[in-house]
C-alpha cells in the first residue's frame, strides 16, 4: 500500500553537483563521499547504489555501525572510511573488512595492531594529526613515539592516509588561523614522511576547504553536504566566484499527493 508522502533523491541532481566538484576539485586527487548521518537524512542504503552509479569509489562515515550500513549497501566495491567512533569489540570486523580508519591516540593505534596480529591482516589506518582544531589528533609531542611504533609495526599497521580537519573552514574570519593549520600539517607530513607509502593518501580537505583552499586538496578530499546541492555557509557560495545562480542542485525533495482542493470566497473564515 502506497504512503500519501515520498521522498525521492534525483539521479540528474547528483550528477550535476559530482560534475561540479570535479571541476573544482584538483585532477588525480580522490574524492571520498561523506555520507554520515544516515547520507546527511538522504539514506545510506538509497544514496549509495545511486552514488556508486555515478562513479563514486570512496565512501566516509562516522561509526562502525554506518560503516557495516554502507558495505551491504553497495554494489561493487569500495573504499569505506571510519572518522570517527570505533568501539574495541569492532576492530576485529572493522580490520577484517579492510575497513579503513582514523587513529588519532596511542591506545587505539596499540588496539589496532594487537588485533591485526591476531587476526592475521594489516590494519588500514588513517592517522589524525591535531593541527589547532583540539578535537582529536596526535598532538606534536607525540610525533615522535609515533613515527618510531608505526616504523616498527609496518608488517601490521599500513598507514592509509595521514590527515586533519580544518576549524571552521567555511567562514572568512577563520581564514588566518586555517593557514596556520595548513602550515602544522605540512610541518607533520615533513616529520612523518618516512611512513609515508606510494598509496597513502594525504587529505585534509572538507566541503568548504575544497572550494576555498584549492592548495589542500592533496590525494583525497572528503566532500559531504556540497554533494547533496547545499552549502555549508553563504561564504562559501561566494567564494566560488560563479554566477548569482547557485551552480548546485538539491537532490532530495519530499513530495506529497493533494487530499482535495477548496475555493472559499473572500472573507469566509478558514
Amino acid at each position: 500500500m502506497e504512503n500519501t508522502s515520498r521522498i525521492e533523491l534525483s539521479r540528474s541532481a547528483l550528477q550535476h553537483n559530482f560534475n561540479f566538484l570535479r571541476e573544482k576539485v584538483s585532477a588525480g586527487t580522490l574524492i571520498s563521499h561523506v555520507v554520515k548521518g544516515n547520507a546527511y537524512g538522504h539514506g545510506i542504503a538509497e544514496f549509495i547504489p545511486l552514488a556508486q552509479d555515478l562513479g563514486a569509489q570512496h565512501f566516509s562515515v562516522f561509526d562502525a555501525h554506518e560503516a557495516y550500513r554502507v558495505k551491504q549497501s553497495l554494489l561493487a566495491p569500495a573504499g569505506i572510511m571510519i572518522m570517527g567512533m570505533v568501539q574495541d569489540e569492532q576492530l576485529e570486523w572493522i580490520i577484517g573488512q579492510g575497513i579503513e580508519f582514523y587513529v588519532f591516540d596511542l591506545e587505539r593505534l596499540e588496539k589496532a595492531l594487537t588485533w591485526a596480529r591476531k587476526l592475521g591482516k594489516q590494519a588500514k589506518v588513517h592517522i589524525e594529526l591535531e593541527t589547532g582544531m583540539n578535537r582529536s589528533g596526535f598532538e606534536t609531542d607525540k610525533w615522535p613515539y609515533l613515527l618510531q611504533f608505526l616504523s616498527q609495526n609496518q608488517e601490521y599497521l599500513e598507514v592509509a592516509g595521514i590527515c586533519t580537519h580544518f576549524a571552521g573552514a567555511e567562514n572568512f574570519a577563520n581564514h588566518l588561523r586555517i593557514k596556520q593549520q595548513v602550515k602544522q600539517f605540512r610541518k607533520g607530513l615533513s616529520y612523518l614522511n618516512e611512513i609515508k607509502k606510494p598509496n597513502t593518501k594525504l587529505h585534509s580537505s572538507c566541503s568548504a576547504a575544497v572550494l576555498r583552499f584549492p592548495r589542500t586538496h592533496y590525494d583525497m578530499v572528503r566532500v559531504g553536504i556540497l554533494q547533496y546541492g547545499l552549502w555549508p555557509s553563504v561564504e562559501t557560495f561566494i567564494s566560488t566566484e560563479e554566477s548569482e545562480q547557485d551552480p548546485l542542485k538539491r537532490v532530495l525533495s519530499w513530495k506529497s499527493r493533494i487530499m482535495n482542493l477548496k475555493t472559499v470566497p473572500k472573507g469566509e473564515y478558514i
